[in-house]
Formats: C-alpha cells, structure tokens, sequence
C-alpha cells in the first residue's frame, strides 16, 4: 500500500473475543411437491455444477438426478446452513448488493430441503433442463463468458517442479515479458490459473506482477498518482478468485517490454513424489487501441502486520485462546471500493470493514466470515460501491480462533504466530480501490446522491 495514501493511526491491540456462531436456515413446510426435474436440477445448474463436475474445485460431482440422490443429505445440509454454495459473508449487517453472488436465495433452500425431506423424487425426466456443456480444463477461460473472446494476452511462467515434502514453497521464478504490445496498453481484466490440473492440486494461491525495465519510466494517468512502478500488482489467483475485472472506465497500464513475475505459493500435502513441470499462466483483457480509461490501483492491501505502528504488537495466538487484532489508518485520497476479500489461514474466524467519515459519521461496511477453503472476492455493485473521501478513517478487525472448535485448527495446543506457512497466520484485508481527483470524486458523490433520489421516488 502506497504511503501516500495512507497515514497509519493505531498501534493495534490483542484482545479476547467471542465468536459468533452463524445461523441455520429453518426451513418451512413445503405447500406443494418439489421435484429433482423441475425444480431442484435448474438450482444445481445455475448454482453448483461449476465446481461439482469433474476436473474441478469440488470433491464430486452434481450433474444428475443419481449425483444429487446419492449426496440428498449432506447437500441438505450444507445448503440449509449456508456453507454451500459458499458465501462466507454475514448478511445481517453491511452492503450486501454484490455483482458476484453465489449465495442461494431462501426460497431455493427451502425448495431443496423439501425435495430432500419428500424423498428426492425425480419427477418426468423429460422436463429436466438439458445437461450444460462445461469445458475441458483449459478449454476456456472464465471471464471468456463475460467479454464474449477469449484473452487479448497469454503469458505463462517458467515451469517448476514442486517437491514432495509436505512443506510450502515459494519458487522465485525467472521475469517473462510481455509480447503482443507496441507502445502502452490499458487492462481491463486479469485472470491467473494453472495451466493444468496436476499445476491445481498443488496450487494454494499465487500473484501476477509488473516489473517494468525502466523502474524510471513512469506514466502518469489521468488520476492525481502514478501508475507504473516497479512492481505493480496485475492479477492474484486462489480457490473462488480467479483474477480481476476493473470497474468500467477504469484500468491497470502494460507497455512494451514489460516484464511479469509469478510469485505462487505451493501446498504439496498430499504428493506422493514430485512434480514436474508445475506452471501458472495470466491472461489479459485490453481494452481498445485508443481508450485511455481511469487509472485504478487494482488490490489494495491492508497488512496489519506490516504497517508502521504494528511492530511491537506482533501476532501471537496463545493456546486454546481467540484473539482481535484492530488497526486504523487514515485515507489520504479520495476512494472508490469496487471490491473487498479477506486473506486468513487456519485459525481465521472473520474481518470486519468499518470506516468513520471525516464528517464523523460511521458505517460498518462488511463483515467477512473466513473459509480457509474458498477465497472470495466479493464485488460490489455498481451503485453500492463505497465512496470514501479523502480523511476517511478505516478500520480493520481481524479475529482469530485457536480452539477446538474450529473445525479447520490443526492442533489448539500450538502458539501461533504471523508467517507466510499455511501452519501460520496473516490478518490482510484486500480492497479493489480507484483513487479520484476532489474534482472527479465529487462528480461521483453527486451521481450517487441522484441514483438514491430516484430510488427514493420509486420506491415510494
């Protein structure tokens, strides 16, 4: 995060704290039949079979009436407690109009916890929904679906072989440039993967850089920053993110003879021997020759361990203990907030977004429930983007759970302390942020202010 645009306030405190537990969903008696054809095959499709089909993220598949029979019970469930699909975010408190929702609607739950409770019938399968076509890994990309092409730019990194020891692993590879570009070129969306499935099953989660040749050369957006350096981050990829699409209007800047440093982190746990020829790849979405959008920093990372003031309040997790970390820092740019995700490992129990305004009115943003399996980036809509002007106070609660109950704890007889091991812990907060002139920030605050007056109106 870059000092010009934050000043740190706090110095951070350790404290205990209760945890609280999410609620399950109680369904109500179904009023009619539900079947697998008509009403439960339609969910599946359009909310789990992306990841529950084979050569995916899931652990089995959900493509037919026999899938979805044989796993009735746990997908009961798993849905009735909102862990599935997964949306790790408490939705009684902050904004909650995200572009990216996975989450079911209550209706959908209740029409799955009927068919389950009735039987599972099938109903005429005739009037199920024909089966979708899902590519082959490697056949698509994700974000091919959204800008109807496929990627303007692919740059793949160096192989590497990943050792069969258990242990994590952060492989310096060599820089690979950028071909395709002549002069400056303006991104609009990035999406890191590895190149294959066996590059998967070791993959933890990774980042993309810039490293330009000339660490001099800087071009100077339309904003009131610059935007090249030497090493500007381009995409981050983990299980539930797979990259980064800009606001429209908005972008990340690549020029010619740039370089791209993959910086991945590898998990082997479970080889067996070791793997070779271990890859990421980045793909690149430009946008036209002639449009210079608005310069946006892409992830802004608020490492609380990192930041000045922190350095005699490490992070140390006692025994059979929870524990808050709280830190505050001080905007000095206008902001816009496109974007929000969590970075915890094992004991993560959750984040909290809250910002005071310099007017001194405060907002809790969101509250992130942490799952060490699926890190999402949740996506605001366009019209609940927070706006945040400069003098904004933020504040980022972290709290962790180093206790028998945490189903994801490894052993609650360990003190743990921060590190980049999976073994360790991190308490980071990514927000996608755009900084504006006060002349372009206003402009926005004034769109915002009109947007609500019409809702206003048609709401009443």
């Amino acid at each position: 995060m870059s000092n010009e645009m934050l000043t740190h306030l706090g110095r951070g405190f350790l404290a205990g704290a209760v945890l609280a537990l999410a609620p399950g969903f109680a369904a109500g008696q179904a009023t009619e039949s539900v079947t697998y054809a008509e009403d439960v095959a339609p969910i599946l499709q359009e909310k789990c079979q992306a990841c529950h089909r084979p050569g995916s993220v899931a652990p089995m598949a959900l493509l037919s009436y026999d899938d979805a029979r044989a796993w009735a019970p746990m997908i009961r469930e798993q849905v009735s407690l909102r862990i599935m699909p997964p949306w790790p975010i408490d939705t009684n408190v902050g904004i909650q109009q995200f572009k990216n929702d996975l989450s079911l609607t209550d209706e959908q739950i209740g029409t799955i916890v009927a068919w389950v409770d009735t039987g599972t019938p099938r109903g005429d399968p005739a009037a199920e929904p024909p089966p979708v076509e899902w590519p082959g890994w490697g056949e698509r990309w994700t974000y091919e679906d959204i800008f109807g092409r496929p990627p303007d730019l692919v740059v793949t990194s160096p192989a590497y072989t990943v050792l069969a020891d258990g242990m994590d692993q952060w492989p310096n590879l060599e820089p690979v440039e950028v071909q395709g570009i002549e002069g400056e070129r303006w991104v609009r969306a990035v999406e890191l993967r590895p190149i294959d499935p066996q590059s998967a099953s070791v993959f933890h989660h990774g980042s993309a850089r810039v490293a330009n040749r000339a660490p001099e050369d800087v071009h100077q957006g339309p904003g009131t920053h610059a935007v090249a350096g030497n090493r500007d981050q381009l995409a981050e990829a983990a299980v539930g993110v797979q990259g980064s699409i800009f606001p429209e209007g908005t972008g990340r800047l690549l020029k010619e003879g740039d370089l791209i440093n993959f910086n991945p982190h590898f998990y082997p746990a479970k080889l067996e021997e070791d793997l070779d020829d271990v890859a990421l790849q980045v793909g690149v979405w430009l946008y036209p020759e002639d449009v210079i959008p608005y310069p946006t920093e892409g992830d802004v990372v608020f490492d609380q361990t990192r930041m000045p003031g922190m350095e005699d309040t490490p992070l140390l997790i006692a025994p059979h203990s929870q524990a808050t970390y709280r830190s505050a820092f001080r905007l000095e740019g206008n902001a816009r907030v496109h974007a929000i995700r969590g970075h915890m490992h094992l004991l993560g129990a959750y984040n909290v977004l809250e910002v005071v305004y310099p007017d001194g009115r405060y907002e809790l943003i969101n509250k992130l429930d942490w799952d060490q399996r699926w890190h999402t980036a949740f996506l605001y809509e366009d019209e609940a983007m927070p706006l945040l002007p400069k003098g904004t106070t933020v504040i980022i609660t972290s709290v962790f759970d180093n206790t028998e109950n945490n189903l994801a704890n490894t052993d609650p007889d360990q003190w743990i302390t921060g590190g980049s091991r999976t073994v360790d812990e991190m308490f980071r907060l990514r927000l996608g942020m755009t900084f504006y002139t006060d002349e372009d920030f206003a402009r926005l605050v004034e769109e915002r202010e009109a947007q609500e007056r019409i809702v206003r109106r048609s709401d009443g």
